[in-house]
Parts: C-alpha cells; structure tokens; sequence
C-alpha cells in the first residue's frame, strides 16, 4: 500500500461520523381521533444530545484537520503539493462540519414537531371530555336515558338517569328488556316507543338508536337516547279521547237536528196548507190580514226549518248541489220581488240590475243560489233602516258576480271575521233581528260548493256589500251579449224618481242596454230637460214617474210632456197596483223593475198595467189605522218591530178595550212619547230588541223620557224573546215594571197590563 493510501485510509477513519438516523425514534404518528378515548401515553423521549448542536466534537474536527494539514506538510514532497493537499483536507474537514450541524438542526425541529403534535392531541383529548361532560349534563338535565349497548343487546355503560329509572345501580352486562323495557315500532328506522312499569306508574321514552364504532377496536356498538314523553303521550290520548267523544256528541246532535226538523215540516205543512185554504174562502178584510200573518210566520218558520236540515246535512258530510240551466237574471229579480214587500213596509227602496253580458242561460243549482240570494237579500232588508238595497250582477272573467249593497248599519273589522260563523249574529244582542245566525254560514258554504266564494265589504255607520263569485260553466257568445246591449238603442229617458237604488237601477239598465237617460229629482229638473228636449244630442222619447213623486209631475209637466208626445210611464208599488191604474199614464211598471217590462215598455210592446203574478207569501201583515181613545180602557204606546206579533198583540189589546199606538223602531216610539202627536200613553209595551236600539239603554231612556213629559207613573212593560234571568233583572232595575217572555198568551198579556195600570193608579193615589 503506497504512502498515499495509506494517508487516506487513516483520514477516512479519523472523520468516520457514526449513522444516529438508524437510532432516531419512529416517526409514524397516531391517530389523534384516537387520542381522544385511550388511556394516557408517554411523550416521545428525545434525547438532549440529539436535540443540540456539540461544540466539543466540532472543535475535534477542526483540530484533527488541522493536524493531518501539519504531517501532510512535513512528511511529502514539494511545498506546493503541501499545500494542494492541505487545502483539500481542509474543504473535507469542513464540508463534514457543515453536514454535521444541519443533521442536527434537522433532529431538532423534528423533535419540536413531534412535540406540538403530542401537545394538540392533549388539547383535543381535554376538548373532548369537556364535551363528553357537556353533553352529558344535557340528557340528565332533561332527564334523558343513554345507553350503549353491543349488537346482541348487552349494555356496556349506562347514565345515572338510566340507572334510576330501572332501579339497577350496576346495569353494565345486563339487556334493557331484562330491566322491564318494552319496545315499539316508532315513526321511522331507528326510533322506537320503550315503556317501562316503573312504582310511580308506567313511563314512556321516544328511544332513539345510532350505529357507532368503537374508535380502538373497530366494533360495532349501540348508542341510545331517550327522552321521556309520558305527560306529552297522555296529553294526546286524551285530546284524542275528546275530538272522538266531541264528533260523537256533534253527530248526535245533527241526528237530532235533522229528526226534529222532519218532525216538525208535517204540521207545518198542515198550517200552511191550511191558511192556504182558509184565505181562499169567504174572508173579511181583519180575517185575510190574520191569515196573512199565519202564513208568514209559518214561512219564516218552514225557512228555518230548512236551514236546520241543510246545516245537518252539511255536518254529516252528505250536502251536494243539482245543477240544471237556469235564468240568473230570472232567479235575481224574482228574488227582489219577493223581498220587495218587506223592504217597501219599511220605506226602503229595494231594486236589482243584471248587466247583459251575464247569459242568458248557467248550468247551476238553482234552489241552492235562490237560498243563498234570499239569505243575504234578507239580511240586508233586515237590518236596514234607512235608504235601501240593491242587488247587481255582471261577468268579471270567469266569474258570474253577484253584489247586494245596504246602508244599513255596517260592521267593525271584528264583527266581520266573525259574519260566516254557525250561529253568530254581529252587533249588541239588544239589536239583533229574528233568526239563529245559521243563514250566512250555509249560504257561505253553499257558495263554496259551487267553486266560488262570498265576501264582505263593511264600514260602520255606512253599509256593507256582499260580494257572491261563482265560476261560469256554459259558453258566453259574445254576440248575445252584443245583441242585448242594443234593445233599447232608440229610447231616451227621462225619469223622475227620488234618489236610491230604484232610479240607479233604472238608469244603468236603460244605459246597458243602449239607450240614453237622465235622472231627475223635481219637476224643475223636469221642466229643465224637457224644455231642452234632448239628452247627449238625442231627442226625449219617454218619461218615467215614481209615484212618490207624482205631484211634482201632475200639471206643468205632465203637460209638456203630452205635447211632446212623450211616452209617460207610471212606476207604482206592486201594493198600491190595484188603486193607482188612473192619471195620464201609458203604461204602469211595478217596482222593483223587471227587465223584460222595461224593455216592452220602451219599445212600445206594453201598455196599460204590467201583468205580474200575485205578492209573494213573504209580505207583511197590513197594521189597521189606529183607533181613537173614545171610551177605552187606556192608551197603550207599543213597541214592535215584527209585524205579525204587532198585529197579534194589538188585536188581543184592542179586542180587550185598549186603544194601541204602534211604532216599529225605537226612535219611532221615543217620537211618540215626545207628545208631537198629543197623545198621552198610559202605559208602554216595548220589546228590547228592535231596531235602532243597538248599544242604548232601552228601558232608562224610555223613563227618562216619560219623566221629561209629566208621566212618571206611566208603568212600562218589557215584552221580550229574551229569557235570561240577568236581562230580566237589569230591566226591572232600570224602571220596567213587568217583564214578560214571548210568547205571552193574548189574555195573560191583558192581565199583566191591567195589574200594571192598577199599581200605577195606587201610586199615583198614593
């Protein structure tokens, strides 16, 4: 071996750096999911020597070179081989220094690393059991079971709550059902019903089951929760017991319902069949008034009737419509007229317009929409005192839509949510008509079996419109409509009629149906127009006169409007068509107006009196005159506002001596006992519920009154519908001195009458 070698030999041993990789711990880590469920482990040890750089063992090899560089020099050739080979051992020395200190800042930061890891695994190991803790706090807090369980059902750990409601201190190795579990199929995979007898009673869990693995060795494990329902489960059990024994209770009493009302059409039919013959022999004028009241009232009961069995049906679930072709404006305006008579009695005007695209023909239940009509047509004249009702109906799309306006008194926002319900009427009880509050609700759900709807558009103080939408199922040919809108093209109408729904009626009907007209409201509007002669340009053709307004047309006007050659039309009440075919008429129309007549009429087809059917049996009984005090028994002031009970009680009063003074609303009656009419009442019999009475104080107005005119000692007697006891003796407090039920029999009433009248001869002797 040459000296060369054997140079390199000894450098190659003397810088040999020993292989610390092979000795360096390993650097897989664990799972840290894992961290969160085993037991504690040591930290990886690292030894200080391999985390820090050795100053001692560079310095070795700095002075290890340093000493090969002197024997290099000393021992071979040339100077200059000296110093290539020095510089050579020199790079060497230093290139393995250089390694040196960067393995060993590699060890290092690997260290610090597998120390952050270890540090982060604690953090989320603590993080975990405080959630562990947290959640465990929850169910107990709530009084939640939870459970683990392996697949074969054998718990592994249980909470406290668990423990306690089994009994078992130590459940661990146990199966629930071993521990009194009962379980149900719950609403859906993995929630069951448990049940379990516990001393204070059976207690009830909604259990619910999830499939976990066991983080370390990987088996499949039931986790649990449930949470306890028992209050919640009976709650419903008895709710439920309730709803069932409510239906039962309901279709027991629409059962009764319908048998009643069966039961009660047989004598019904035999009185208005009845009255029906009795009115067609021989009467006297109070006999056919008797009769007429007995016939009404039979209708208003048969109505009811109806009602009842309709609401009965419809709660049974059996209700179900009949469509056939039919009329609408037909049904409409015979609707109008047989409601006229009750509106007329009132001094409400009453009238109807049909637009004339509505067909001529629908496919719907007529019975069921006449039900309907007659219902809100009803209500409306019901509770109107002043003004008047008008009843419109037009196409709006799809739609036949029908409207029945009032002024009557108009609703609160309250009052109408509440107009559709079973068995409401809106407004102070003291106000309320006659009726049970079942009419709109069945014409509502009437409506709705016909696809449509019904509304209600109300202020207080200023009236209400209904709005009935009901889809059209025939064809609508655009060419009737057409056709229809010209048939009185070549009429130009004045008419003098008083300001209502009956000259609005008239005046769209005419414009809708081609012609031209304009309302007046004297003779000088009259007279205006007639001088002019014309209206938007087109000569007058005819001239229409309400009868309240006749004298403003006999003389001037009448006069002109002859030399014009003026058709003159007289409008007259369908009552007073009898007495009033006379004066220098063409031709006599009955309100409300038919279509058809007014077209006959305008078109010259018509003369003389309308041909139309007899008053329908919904007319009021005629009031005779009052009669004179004379030698009566006394002066009875009566407030009344059924016509048929007035007629009744004033009969058996005056049959008894008495002389009667009606009034039909409550401010008519205080007018009465004002003295306007000189009259001095000697004693008052009022009901509590007419009109105009609303939130007043009946009975303390009427004695504030009586005591304003002198009469303190004018005993005042309540007639009421009203059985209450709290009403009865509110009454009384209030100054009534009788308070009576109807129906009081005619000779109880005059024994009450005359007790009172003699209690007020005592005091006053007194």
């Amino acid at each position: 071996m040459s000296d060369l070698q054997q140079l390199r030999k000894r450098l190659s041993a003397a810088f040999e750096v020993p292989d610390h990789r092979s000795k360096a711990p390993h650097d897989t880590l664990r799972d840290p999911f894992s961290l969160l469920h085993d037991a504690e482990e040591p930290e990886p040890q690292i030894r200080e020597s391999e985390a820090e750089a050795d100053p001692a063992s560079l310095s070795l090899w700095m002075a290890g070179a340093g000493l090969l560089l002197a024997a290099g020099v000393l021992s071979f050739g040339t100077l200059e081989t000296h110093v290539a080979f020095a510089l050579a051992f020199f790079a060497m020395a230093l290139l393995f220094a250089v390694y040196h200190i960067a393995e060993r800042l590699r060890r290092s930061r690997h260290v610090h690393a597998v120390k952050q890891i270890a540090e982060a695994a604690a953090d989320r190991e603590w993080a975990a059991e405080e959630r562990k803790a947290l959640v465990s706090s929850i169910h107990e807090s709530f009084g939640d079971l939870a459970v683990v369980r392996d697949l074969k059902g054998t718990i592994r750990v249980a909470n406290r709550i668990f423990s306690e409601v089994t009994g078992e201190m130590e459940p661990a190795g146990s199966r629930c059902e071993e521990l009194g579990f009962r379980f149900e199929p719950g609403s859906r995979p993995g929630r069951l019903v448990a049940r379990i007898a516990t001393p204070a009673g059976e207690r009830i869990f909604a259990w619910g089951d999830t499939i976990i693995r066991h983080p370390d060795t990987g088996e499949l494990l039931t986790e649990s929760v449930a949470r306890d329902i028992t209050e919640e489960t009976r709650s419903t059990a008895d709710a439920d017991a309730a709803r069932r024994k409510a239906e039962q209770v309901s279709a027991a009493k629409s059962r009764l319902l319908a048998t009643v009302a069966h039961d009660i059409r047989t004598p019904l039919t035999g009185l208005l069949g009845m009255a029906d013959l009795l009115e067609r022999s021989k009467l006297g004028p109070d006999q056919r008034n008797y009769v007429a009241g007995l016939r009404q009232s039979g209708q208003v009961l048969a109505y009811l009737v109806e009602d009842l069995l309709d609401f009965a049906t419809m709660e049974a679930g059996r209700f179900e419509l009949r469509p056939v072709p039919e009329s609408p404006r037909n049904l409409i305006e015979g609707i109008v007229e047989m409601l006229a008579p009750r509106a007329h009695f009132k001094g409400l005007e009453i009238a109807s317009f049909v637009a004339p695209d509505v067909p001529e023909y629908l496919e719907l239940d007529p019975g069921r929409l006449r039900q309907v009509l007659f219902n809100v047509v009803g209500n409306a004249v019901k509770f109107t005192r002043r003004g008047g009702v008008s009843v419109s109906a037009e196409i709006e799309r799809d739609d036949l839509v029908i409207r029945v306006g009032d002024t009557g008194p108009g609703m609160t926002a309250a009052e109408k949510a509440r107009i559709f319900e079973e068995f409401i009427q809106v407004g102070p009880s003291r106000s309320r008509s006659a009726g049970k509050g079942l009419g709109l609700s069945i014409s509502a759900r009437i409506v709705d079996a016909f696809g449509g709807s019904m509304t209600v558009d109300s202020e207080k103080g200023v009236g209400s419109t209904f709005t009935i939408r009901i889809p059209v199922t025939s064809d609508i040919r655009p060419e009737t409509r057409q056709s229809r809108s010209g048939l009185v093209r070549n009429s130009v109408a004045l008419v003098l009629v008083p300001d209502g729904p009956a000259g609005a009626a008239i005046d769209r009907t005419i414009r809708a149906l081609g012609g031209e007209c304009r309302l007046c409201r004297s003779g000088i509007d009259v007279l205006e127009a007639l001088d002019k002669g014309e209206i938007n340009g087109r000569r007058i053709t005819d001239i229409i006169v309400d009868h309240r307004l006749e004298d403003d047309f006999i003389g001037p006007c009448s006069e002109r409007a002859e030399k014009l050659r003026l058709r003159r039309i007289f409008l007259v009440n369908p009552e007073q068509r009898q007495a009033r075919i006379a004066g220098p008429y063409d031709a006599w129309l009955i309100r409300p107006i038919r279509e058809q007549s007014l077209i006959d009429v305008l078109g010259g087809r018509l003369r003389g009196l309308e041909k139309r059917g007899a008053t329908n049996d919904n007319r009021p009984a005629r009031l005779p005159a009052p009669t004179p005090a004379g030698n009566s028994r006394g002066r009875i002031f009566l407030g009344e506002d059924d016509p048929v009970n007035a007629l009744m009680i004033r009969t058996a009063l005056e049959r008894a001596g008495f002389s009667v003074h009606h009034a039909g609303d409550f401010d008519a009656l205080m007018d009465m006992l004002s003295g306007s009419d000189g009259w001095r009442p000697d004693a008052v019999l009022t009901d509590l519920g007419m009109p105009g009475v609303a939130d007043r104080d009946v009975v303390a107005e009427l004695r504030a009154q009586l005591d304003a005119t002198g009469h303190q000692h004018v005993p005042v007697i309540v007639l009421s519908g009203e059985s209450a006891e709290e009403i009865r003796q509110n009454a009384l407090r209030r100054g009534a001195d009788r308070f009576l039920t109807k129906p009081v029999p005619p000779l109880d009433l005059v024994n009450e009458i005359n007790a009172a009248l003699e209690g007020c001869r005592k005091r006053r002797e007194g």
